[in-house]
């Protein structure tokens, strides 16, 4: 926090380990249904509820965390994005459209389509906000997955203007609420019955 110093910790150490094997694992995931996606200016028309629900979860982190860092609470604004990416992108966004991608056939191309495009752009911003932190594999990550499509040399180089657009949803944030919410209790069922 602000004005605090910090004592070295093997936890704080592991905690840290935890997130960049989580990261790389989450964008191994991204780079396989993302290769196809070229461009990420123009947004499908039809975005479906759950995608529409992400880009208003990544645009009201988005917020907070600059929120946080122009007062220079680096840990608050970390805080924020980590909320993001472990609980909205990977617990639940990344989970609900594992069937969309695996199973494509049961779905519209349009579809297939946005959740792609949604995740790649999703992913390109959970980049940026981690990129201050850890600026080694973030920019590793970004050569792997976007530097091709984008043509900007490093992720440093990349401003959060052209990548964080705003997007407001709240209809498909209110009905995700009470998805979201019996996805809990179902998890906690399984848990409970050891299922």
């Amino acid at each position: 926090g602000l004005g605090q110093d910090i004592a070295f910790s093997d936890n704080q150490i592991k905690i840290g380990m935890r997130l960049m094997t989580k990261l790389w694992n989450a964008f191994w995931f991204t780079r396989e249904h993302t290769a196809q996606v070229r461009q990420l200016e123009n947004t499908p028309q039809d975005l479906g509820v759950l995608n529409e629900w992400i880009l208003h979860q990544a645009t009201h982190t988005f917020s907070e965390y600059t929120k946080y860092l122009d007062k220079h609470e680096m840990s608050i604004a970390l805080q924020h994005a980590e909320q993001f990416f472990w609980n909205d992108f990977c617990d639940n966004y990344v989970e609900l459209i594992k069937d969309q991608l695996f199973n494509p056939a049961n779905y519209s191309s349009q579809e297939i389509e946005a959740t792609r495009w949604t995740l790649a752009v999703v992913g390109l911003r959970i980049l940026q906000l981690f990129a201050p932190y850890m600026p080694f594999i973030t920019e590793a990550i970004y050569e792997i997955v976007y530097e091709p499509t984008l043509n900007i040399a490093s992720l440093h180089q990349t401003r959060y203007i052209l990548v964080q657009k705003p997007y407001s949803f709240d209809t498909s944030a209110a009905v995700m609420k009470d998805v979201l919410a019996i996805i809990g209790a179902v998890r906690k069922l399984k848990s409970e019955k050891q299922l």
